[in-house]
């Protein structure tokens, strides 16, 4: 995982008594509670000989060991001690709530976020929209070449408002990076946490990935917990609300196909279906999703607010594949997610056909 090869040094955490100060409490080690810490993932003991750990917790039982603490708050150990005790609450509380003003594993998380190396505001405070004229021509290629292949030959797509409306020919005219730095946090922070919780996932395959360290150079996508680029067809007023604020789960559909969530495509066919024309534009997102174990549905999930459970397992998505789900007569790939923090808006993208 990433945060363990950042936090490596700190991966053997034991030290001779008295040798340290230590962050927080000292809590003891057992086959029950074993101390796992949130950021490094690291269960040793903090002192050779003991069967303790020293660290901070929440009323959750998030756990973070006392070496990481002291690194993500850039402190020396002492320093950083005198720091927990002012984030305690008062009177002497050891145990906080699980907050994101108290929790101690989620400030951590917040203190080790990585922004995208191309941002120009490298913090989680600032949103910006940027005129991005180098990703034109790449987009174009994308959409272009994203088409269904029982589409492309008449440049038309079957579905709502699909007929006559190909994107094989599309042109881009502007395309906006988006800098949302409160989104980015909820994503990265979200994105940690599929990491640290990875169970065993299908991957998922999707058009818009075949070429996608020539369309997004300088740009990783963890294929462990498929997090996949895919577009999302709207309308320019939807799509700016949405770079600005997320995507609304109270504003989908709990009559959608497979329920209320938010739907993207690795196909630009599909997503063209739902961009009304305005001036002779239309508007397509490009997002990071965090798919995860994806649920392989084959019925229609009308109603449903999350992924289904099946045998004891938990999905952190729907994937509709085309030719299989819907009784077999899903024409097109849908992605399908349910909490909102899965889904990071990357480009507004401005299309004419």
């Amino acid at each position: 995982q990433e945060l363990s090869r950042r936090f490596a040094c700190d991966r053997h955490q034991q030290f001779e008594a008295g040798d340290a100060i230590f962050v927080g409490n000292i809590f003891t080690i057992s086959s029950a509670s074993k101390k796992e810490c949130n950021i490094c993932c690291d269960v040793s003991p903090s002192v050779k000989g003991r069967q303790s750990k020293h660290g901070v917790e929440c009323s959750n039982n998030h756990f973070v060991c006392s070496a990481c603490y002291v690194a993500c708050t850039k402190l020396s150990a002492k320093r950083a001690h005198e720091h927990y005790l002012r984030r305690r609450n008062s009177g002497g509380i050891n145990i906080v709530a699980c907050t994101a003003d108290n929790c101690f594993a989620l400030f951590c998380q917040v203190a080790l976020i990585q922004f995208p190396l191309y941002w120009k505001k490298l913090d989680s405070q600032h949103c910006d929209f940027i005129e991005n004229p180098f990703m034109i021509s790449r987009l174009q290629s994308l959409v272009r070449q994203s088409v269904r292949p029982e589409c492309a030959p008449r440049t038309g797509c079957n579905g709502r408002d699909g007929d006559g409306r190909g994107t094989t020919s599309a042109t881009v005219t502007r395309v906006l990076r988006i800098e949302n730095g409160p989104l980015w946090e909820r994503y990265w922070i979200r994105k940690q946490k599929m990491m640290k919780d990875v169970h065993k996932s299908k991957s998922l395959s999707a058009k818009t990935m075949d070429e996608f360290k020539h369309i997004f150079p300088n740009v990783e996508a963890n294929h462990k917990i498929n997090e996949l680029f895919l577009f999302h067809g709207t309308t320019e007023d939807a799509a700016l609300s949405i770079a600005n604020g997320g995507f609304d789960p109270s504003k989908a559909n709990l009559a959608g196909m497979y329920g209320a969530g938010t739907y993207c495509a690795d196909y630009s066919c599909k997503s063209m279906q739902y961009t009304p024309e305005k001036d002779s534009i239309r508007v397509f997102i490009i997002c990071r999703v965090l798919m995860g174990r994806a649920y392989p549905s084959k019925k229609i999930l009308t109603n449903h607010k999350e992924p289904p459970e099946e045998k004891g397992r938990v999905f952190d998505s729907v994937y509709a594949q085309e030719g299989i789900s819907n009784g077999g007569n899903q024409s097109h790939n849908e992605y399908v997610t349910y909490d909102p923090d899965q889904v990071y808006p990357e480009y507004i993208v401005f299309i004419k056909l």
